[in-house]
């Protein structure tokens, strides 16, 4: 008894003092609380615009709590098909939180759907130390993201004073529903760190007159380089420079390496005519107490678009060229100085530059046809996804034979079964058994003949391009993988590129992830999410985004993965081009790759030249091949293809998407893979040699290490090879 009294005492003492405790904590002021490391601030994209199905910049404000703690962020967004995916900050650039300060934590993710929900966790010591669920909202503030746009938009970002581009540009094109947005950029800290974070941006401009604003942009530096890759992997590049260009293109200037020549002096513009043929309009530029300066560059590579004095390379003023795979526009003029400021024709001009040999279009020629067709399949990339999904040995169940089945199965549960039991069997308490094993034999043979259809094996279907800049010795491969699970499982998926040729990359850097359908259709990026999904928990990319860890696939079902590698590697194909009359082709090409080359096709400006194939070792002689065609007649004789589900078709579209005339000159779009057309470096002065190697075994994605293959796989492997041509007063140096 006397035991029972002390432990009841003690217990009563207990809840007295947490009772007291409680008190005092309540009474206690903010400042003597303990502080806990909290989520501030998100930010994703540039000034949160950003569209669904790209590598998008993200920055995460984590304010330090009381105890300073050292780990890693935790990002999570749905894919493309609705399942929850991973990114986490690599170990090797921990994030690190200070009492009483706020840590700008900067990643990169991968949205997939519009409307998705941003998860962001703060781990460390082994436990979540912050943790903040981000819903969209059209009105963007601290803890909430803007919605995704169309992986079909354009996004267009401004650096510098602005040139009115968003009253020139922004909007929606009526006839294929994209949206174009353009964003200004507060100054260079807003740039990506690394080139994959403007994988969403069609065009970056760059308004110089602002010098102070480019200096922090210096050679080395993580910006710096990014810019530069990203330019050189297929980024569409436009400068600005007037009057600073002596320090713009600085030796030292990461800008002087972009620029499509050597700065030689600064001159003054006496002459504007043209500018305004350039521009297309009537609309005088009014010289009267005004002076332009321009920069006058030497050795320009790429195509003089516009000039003064009596040829191009007295006074360039816009010249095209490219840069890697991708394309430097430079205009040697600043629009912010007077009188281009106040120039009537600025707009026109504005356009041409950033849309060159864009056709005006009447109202009555535009392709209505287009607004009525969802974009997922208009587009080239879904019309790959599809042909990509047939896969050989699996069949797919017509829609008139399921509902046959479903019928029969309804039949079998309702009125057979009581005739069964009502007149055959005279017992009606027997559907006790024969309505369980009604359900078992369906479904049994449901079962039989999904395996039977679909099949116990996995399998790939793959198309790999492998682009090759010969003069700068620059490798990049994109590759488009659909899988076919014969069960429910999960996947650690990496990628081993190969070279033109056979051989490992030296050093490939290497970005793995999931592929989405643009548009809003079923299974597109742009539906609303609903339900629940299959998936509770997410996969994770790779640390350096080269590998997928954990994906999972349901039975029978596909998932579509898309890897890019680049690396510096020279090839052994050597070309002696030059330019003759007519735009056309003279010279020849010399095949040291080591294997035979079929089926090829020589590009250049509008013209394409059929070769048979280069055997190894072989040099080969224009003059003694047939007469060009034009590119658009050598793409217009496979349209109807494309409309179908021939991979090769598709894929060439996307090759050479603007040759053969953009969507005016087709029903298709090519908006979310846009990097992959090079129709830019036809018109820059650089030929293309297309070979397609149908025997010749590429790249392969890995699973847990060991290839990801089947015998039912199938395969299509393209090489483009870019290559010099000498013109008249052009160097072709790099």
């Amino acid at each position: 008894m006397n035991r029972l009294r002390v432990a009841l005492a003690l217990f009563a003492a207990t809840l007295v003092l947490a009772f007291a405790c409680g008190i005092a904590a309540a009474q206690e002021t903010p400042s003597e609380q303990q502080r806990r490391t909290t989520v501030e601030a998100v930010r994703l994209g540039f000034q949160n615009v950003y569209k669904v199905g790209y590598w998008t910049p993200v920055e995460v404000g984590l304010g330090g709590g009381d105890t300073p703690y050292t780990g890693f962020l935790e990002l999570t967004l749905p894919d493309g098909d609705g399942v929850q995916s991973s990114v986490i900050t690599p170990p090797n650039r921990p994030v690190q939180t200070t009492p009483g300060r706020t840590t700008t934590v900067s990643a990169f993710v991968k949205p997939g759907r519009a409307d998705g929900e941003l998860r962001v966790r703060f781990v460390a010591e082994g436990r979540p130390r912050a943790e903040r669920r981000i819903s969209v909202a059209f009105q963007p503030n601290n803890l909430q993201i803007g919605y995704g746009n169309a992986a079909i938009d354009e996004l267009i970002l401004t650096l510098g004073p602005q040139l009115g581009l968003g009253g020139v540009l922004a909007g929606v094109d009526p006839d294929t529903q994209r949206t174009t947005h353009v964003v200004p950029l507060g100054d260079i800290s807003e740039l990506p760190i690394r080139w994959y974070g403007y994988d969403a941006v069609n065009t970056l401009v760059l308004s110089t007159s602002d010098v102070q604003l480019y200096r922090g942009l210096t050679a080395g530096t993580a910006r710096a380089q990014a810019l530069l890759e990203w330019v050189e992997r297929g980024g569409d590049l436009v400068m600005f420079v007037g009057a600073e260009a002596p320090e713009i293109l600085a030796g030292d200037s990461p800008l002087s390496e972009l620029a499509p020549g050597r700065f030689d002096r600064l001159v003054d513009l006496r002459q504007t005519r043209s500018i305004e043929a350039y521009a297309d309009t009537r609309e005088q530029i009014d010289l009267a107490g005004a002076s332009l300066t321009a920069p006058r560059l030497s050795d320009v590579r790429g195509t003089i678009a516009a000039f003064e004095g009596n040829r191009p390379e007295d006074l360039p003023l816009v010249v095209r060229a490219p840069f890697g795979f991708g394309n430097v526009t430079f205009v040697a003029l600043d629009l912010n100085t007077t009188p281009l400021d106040r120039w009537e024709g600025r707009d026109a001009f504005l356009r041409t530059v950033i849309r060159p040999g864009e056709p005006v279009v009447e109202e009555d020629e535009s392709q209505a046809n287009l607004t009525y067709l969802d974009p997922g399949y208009l587009d080239l990339t879904g019309q790959l996804r599809a042909a990509l999904d047939q896969f050989t040995g699996v069949q797919v169940v017509p829609f008139y034979i399921v509902a046959t089945l479903v019928l029969g199965y309804i039949l079998l549960i309702g009125p057979v079964d009581y005739m069964l039991v009502k007149h055959g069997l005279k017992r009606m308490e027997l559907t006790w058994l024969t309505f369980p094993v009604i359900v078992i034999v369906v479904s049994g043979g449901a079962y039989a003949l999904a395996n039977w259809t679909k099949g116990d094996r996995l399998r790939l279907n793959q198309v790999e391009l492998i682009d090759a800049d010969v003069e700068r010795g620059l490798v990049r491969g994109t590759v488009w993988s659909h899988i076919f699970s014969p069960r429910a499982d999960s996947y650690n998926l990496g990628l081993a590129p190969v070279l033109p040729g056979g051989g490992s990359p030296t050093d490939p850097q290497k970005l793995v992830a999931w592929l989405g359908l643009p548009g809003d259709a079923l299974g597109g990026m742009g539906m609303q999410a609903t339900g629940t999904p299959f998936f509770d928990r997410p996969y994770y990319f790779g640390p350096e985004f080269d590998q997928l860890l954990g994906v999972p696939i349901q039975v029978w079902s596909t998932k579509s993965i898309t890897g890019r590698w680049t690396s510096r590697d020279s090839v052994p194909l050597s070309a002696d081009l030059s330019e003759i009359a007519d735009q056309m082709l003279a010279g020849q090409i010399e095949n040291g790759l080591g294997m035979d080359l079929g089926q090829c096709q020589l590009l250049y400006d509008r013209w394409v030249y059929t070769i048979a194939n280069i055997p190894q070792g072989a040099r080969i002689e224009l003059r003694s091949l047939a007469e060009p065609q034009l590119i658009k007649t050598w793409l217009g004789a496979n349209e109807s293809a494309v409309a179908g589900q021939d991979v090769t078709s598709i894929l060439r579209r996307m090759m050479f998407y603007d040759a053969a005339g953009g969507s005016l000159a087709s029903e298709s779009l090519n908006l979310y893979q846009q990097f992959c057309d090079l129709s830019g470096q036809l018109t820059a002065g650089r030929a293309i040699l297309v070979t397609h190697q149908p025997h010749t075994d590429g790249s392969q994605l890995l699973r847990d290490g060991e290839p990801l293959t089947s015998p039912d796989d199938r395969r299509w492997l393209v090489y483009r090879f870019v290559l010099p041509v000498a013109r008249d007063g052009e160097t072709t140096s790099p």
